[in-house]
């Protein structure tokens, strides 16, 4: 069942709020609009909820509390601890073979470079393929020039 984006949020921002429930309304806020921009796919939605919490860290209430100024600190710690999203591999994480000098085609593995070459003719740079010696993944690079 599809939601529409509009009651996705709603569905999403009551979570937040059930969610953060002992988090100051302000954080709260900032959280929750956090969580319903990473789910309508905001890739600055990180950058953005570290501003807002900044800001919160900055102002008057967190100067005149510190049970509010622990609970921002608290959050920027927590979100400086989960940089990367789990489950998903950044396939710009993966190292790239190394071109083999005087045989166009062929690179060597970046875990096992002495074993022996691997031709990648047929694959473009930024392809991503299993080293057959550790089987693990790594990606085309670019052709020398």
């Amino acid at each position: 069942m599809k939601l529409p984006i509009p009651t996705f949020a709603a569905v999403l921002l009551l979570a937040a709020h059930a969610f953060c429930a002992d988090l100051p309304p302000e954080i709260a806020a900032a959280k929750a609009r956090y969580q319903t921009a990473v789910a309508a796919g905001d890739k600055t939605a990180r950058d953005q909820y570290l501003q807002d919490l900044q800001k919160l860290k900055n102002g008057t209430k967190a100067k005149k509390n510190k049970t509010f100024s622990e609970a921002v600190d608290a959050e920027i710690k927590a979100l400086s601890a989960d940089q990367k999203p789990k489950g998903k591999k950044d396939p710009n994480a993966l190292p790239y073979g190394k071109w083999v000098p005087g045989r166009p085609g062929f690179v060597t593995s970046p875990y096992e470079p002495y074993k022996g070459i691997i031709d990648v003719h047929t694959y473009p740079p930024g392809s991503q393929v299993t080293c057959p010696y550790s089987m693990k993944p790594f990606l085309v690079p670019e052709p020398p020039k």
